[in-house]
């Protein structure tokens, strides 16, 4: 876990912590994708043709079986004219729940990181 770039919880802990009712806590990178995709009345053949990717991709990702490649996000929240940091929030809270999933120490994990999170905010 040394690997991982301090700016992948920050922004995880925004998610936890953003109490606006538009979000749905529930909410993945993938449902609202298709949420937006479908309010806009458009095809998962669109969606890929804008991000240059095969709309079986993107069908899997809309259903959480796979995630996105991080280079595609600004591109996404552009074709959907929506805020990149709501899409970013999503997409590294599914990563963080991928990565942590089953893990039996997640939520130790996600303290301590948290605890690192603050101490180096307060260095800045």
């Amino acid at each position: 876990m040394g690997n991982l770039n301090p700016y992948f919880f920050k922004v995880f802990l925004l998610y936890l912590t953003y109490l606006d009712k538009s979000y749905k806590f529930k909410m993945t990178f993938g449902k609202r994708i298709k949420e937006l995709r479908e309010s806009k009345g458009l095809f998962l053949r669109e969606v890929g043709a804008a991000l240059e990717l095969d709309n079986a991709f993107i069908s899997k990702v809309e259903n959480g079986e796979r995630l996105l490649p991080r280079k595609h996000i600004e591109k996404l929240a552009k074709f959907f004219n929506t805020d990149i940091n709501e899409l970013l929030v999503l997409w590294l809270s599914d990563k963080i729940i991928e990565l942590l999933l089953n893990e039996p120490v997640a939520e130790q994990v996600l303290k301590i990181s948290q605890k690192r999170l603050r101490k180096d905010e307060n260095k800045n």
